[in-house]
């Protein structure tokens, strides 16, 4: 157990500093003032809080001190919070960078029942603490699952997947249209979120949420800038 926390704290100390050079890094793009680009250093500053959060929670797993408990249960609530609201917004943003081309879209009040299970969720986690719905921590300050566990996964997977989906469907689109250089094949988007879904499952005392979080941004921004440069390779040909 000692081994798997260290794993942890090495992968979100990790994913901090690739979030922090990402930020960096793109700060001339934000200067466009586009939706799209500030809503990616929402996600960054979001994967940022994430590892943190976990950093927090894992200090204390399997531990036992005074205070442990809280500081578990502190640290695992402010993590799920987080994660749910990276999954939210990075729905949102493959829309807004995919779909409607770098502007968010005022109409379509569909898109607010689309998203209310994942502030239900995220508002069940302020008190979580006092109700135990979502995951409690025993005497022995170990965590175990609530009622809204699992739903809780599900809602997760299913805003990712959306995105997946709205990049897919984008980048049929391209291909078609003979912009295959523009795009980055699915399966490298696809396979870190998998990756960090399955081990939360498989190997319980390591996390992998954030640092694979920070993977899928981090090739979702080589993504946007491999668009970019092909974009301009053409303005300088015509």
């Amino acid at each position: 157990m000692t081994v798997l926390n260290g794993v942890t704290l090495i992968l979100d100390i990790g994913t901090i500093l690739l979030m922090v050079g990402l930020a960096m890094v793109t700060d001339d793009l934000r200067k466009r003032g586009r939706d799209d680009d500030k809503l990616f250093f929402y996600l960054l500053f979001i994967a940022m809080l994430m590892s943190i959060a976990d950093i927090i929670g894992y200090l204390s797993a399997g531990k036992i001190f005074y205070g442990a408990r809280w500081q578990q249960t502190f640290g695992m609530d402010i993590f799920y919070m987080t994660f749910m609201l990276e999954s939210i917004v990075w729905s949102y943003y493959t829309l807004v960078r995919f779909k409607w081309r770098g502007t968010s879209y005022s109409g379509g009040i569909r898109h607010l029942f689309f998203y209310l299970p994942g502030v239900v969720i995220m508002l069940v986690t302020v008190v979580n603490f006092l109700t135990g719905w979502i995951f409690s921590v025993d005497e022995a300050d170990i965590l175990h699952p609530g009622i809204l566990y699992y739903p809780m996964y599900i809602i997760f997977s299913g805003y990712f997947l959306h995105g997946f989906f709205v990049i897919a469907k984008y980048r049929a689109v391209a291909v078609s249209e003979g912009r295959k250089r523009q795009v980055i094949p699915m399966w490298i988007f696809l396979l870190p979120i998998a990756l960090g879904f399955f081990t939360k499952f498989l190997l319980r005392g390591v996390s992998l949420a954030a640092v694979c979080t920070a993977v899928t941004i981090a090739f979702m921004h080589l993504g946007s800038m491999n668009e970019i440069s092909d974009t301009s390779l053409k303005e300088d040909a015509i």
